[in-house]
């Protein structure tokens, strides 16, 4: 009865996060879900991002006790925080901030907003509500960091010490995803995941079919075949293909695209039009034996829509999807629910024409420390507290919840989060951060000054959906007539 309660409140709980995120443009690394700025996500919610979490093993809440522990120091220091305002992000920060509370008396680290997203800062500054710690995702800080000045530089050692060498364990990709521009060293927030795509796969849906499991060193032209081979055994189609920012990034780097060169529109190019030709035969509804791109794809907006809803037979299935680790507590208790295994591996290296590795696409969400906090002793505490946070111990802390793996390089090969398990089903931690692929830097609108960027990422969001629509040159055209109405050549 525990387990049936359990995962009916998991469903619940992610069909909620599922309707508040829709037409959101909160990236943590998480799209919706059917029942998550990876910096970026699908359906808008934050791939390396927010995470997505549900009831754990045993109908218990995600992060414990719920309610701040009384504060039994009337001295104690009271930094304040902001976190997203879904359940999953609550339930985490509650965990952390319950344990140090309790570890350190003399400061009470206490809960005092819950974020829509980004834009919410601009009204609490003017109101003077900032909080002294807030969430971000890390393709949408810059606006915020490098524009509005929200945010502390935690890179300056005379006010945060310890910060270079505290900074060095992170992965290089989420340093990259700190600085407001290109040419920004200032790191405004600290990272708190690496949300890099991965591929999970129904491996009763591979068994069924007699297909073997791929490597987690498997290439794109061994993906692209495993689909064909699927589709060849009755599946519907061979992966649930999100429309998202992540992905469509991740392409157009494998394909030699790019998005911004030199403070200028570089989208225009021979490359991209690969790219978007790629996309539109994938989607296509035929097949064809003399291209294997053509059709292997399933088209949707919600992560998972398609793929955790196996029919107990191969036939009419979707035995793939793409997306990231914070996606993994839902897909799991999903997988457990509908009497099907879940597995994962590394996002398929798209091997470049000189023979280097491919792209993959990796973000993620973390926190800063406002300018609204001047209080020395509650900026050193702040400190203090998101260093823990962004430890061992810290991450051991919140390893059962299963969304987070850590941010820190020192941890890519041990740690708690790589023993998550869900009623005994586990998955392949090493897929998470194998280094099959290089990673890419999905802020691509740092190129350009941050006054722009929160409408070139919008106008880059309706160019990948005008390609599926009218086509690589509409799309393209009406882009730069966009990006010349914003100052962008």
């Amino acid at each position: 009865m525990k387990k049936i309660l359990s995962i009916a409140l998991a469903a619940l709980l992610s069909a909620t996060l599922a309707i508040s995120c829709v037409g959101c443009n909160i990236d943590t690394g998480t799209p919706n879900t059917p029942g998550g700025n990876q910096g970026n996500t699908p359906g808008g919610q934050t791939p390396g991002g927010s995470t997505s979490g549900g009831e754990t093993p045993g109908g218990e809440t995600p992060g414990g006790n719920q309610e701040d522990p009384p504060v039994t120091n009337p001295d104690a220091v009271t930094v304040t925080v902001a976190t997203l305002g879904k359940q999953d992000e609550i339930a985490l920060m509650r965990r952390w901030t319950n344990a140090y509370n309790k570890a350190h008396p003399e400061v009470n680290i206490q809960i005092v907003k819950q974020m829509q997203g980004m834009p919410d800062t601009t009204l609490w500054m003017s109101s003077n509500e900032m909080p002294d710690i807030i969430w971000t995702a890390g393709d949408q800080h810059s606006p915020y960091s490098g524009y509005y000045k929200y945010f502390q530089d935690l890179s300056d050692e005379s006010k945060f010490e310890g910060s270079k060498e505290f900074f060095a364990d992170f992965y290089d990709s989420l340093i990259d995803t700190t600085h407001a521009t290109t040419e920004d060293t200032g790191i405004w927030f600290v990272p708190r995941d690496y949300n890099r795509l991965v591929v999970y796969l129904n491996k009763t849906a591979f068994e069924a079919a007699g297909i073997p499991l791929p490597e987690n060193d498997w290439t794109f032209e061994e993906f692209i075949g495993i689909c064909n081979a699927l589709m060849d055994k009755g599946a519907k189609k061979g992966v649930e293909w999100m429309v998202w920012r992540p992905i469509f990034t991740t392409m157009l780097q494998n394909f030699g695209g790019k998005y911004v060169e030199n403070g200028k529109l570089a989208l225009e190019s021979k490359e991209t039009e690969a790219c978007v030709d790629f996309f539109r035969k994938i989607y296509e509804r035929g097949r064809s034996e003399s291209d294997p791109y053509l059709g292997i794809a399933m088209k949707t907006t919600t992560a998972g829509e398609f793929f955790t809803n196996y029919p107990d037979d191969i036939t009419d299935s979707i035995p793939m999807t793409i997306n990231v680790r914070p996606q993994l507590p839902s897909f799991i208790s999903m997988a457990d629910a509908g009497g099907w295994e879940l597995e994962v591996r590394a996002f398929p290296n798209f091997k470049q024409a000189d023979g280097s590795d491919g792209y993959v696409g990796a973000g993620c969400s973390g926190y800063g420390i406002t300018t609204a906090c001047t209080d020395p002793a509650k900026i050193s505490w702040a400190w203090k507290f998101l260093k823990w946070c962004m430890s061992e111990e810290g991450y051991n802390e919140v390893a059962d919840l299963g969304n987070i793996v850590p941010a820190l390089k020192s941890m890519r090969s041990k740690g708690a989060w790589r023993d998550y398990e869900y009623y005994g089903a586990s998955v392949d931690a090493d897929a998470f951060v194998y280094e099959n692929t290089r990673d890419i830097f999905l802020n691509y609108q740092n190129g350009l000054p941050v006054s722009k960027h929160d409408d070139f990422i919008a106008r880059i969001d309706d160019f990948w959906t005008n390609i599926l629509t009218g086509g690589y040159r509409g799309a393209i055209d009406r882009l730069k007539e966009d990006c010349k109405a914003l100052g962008i050549d």
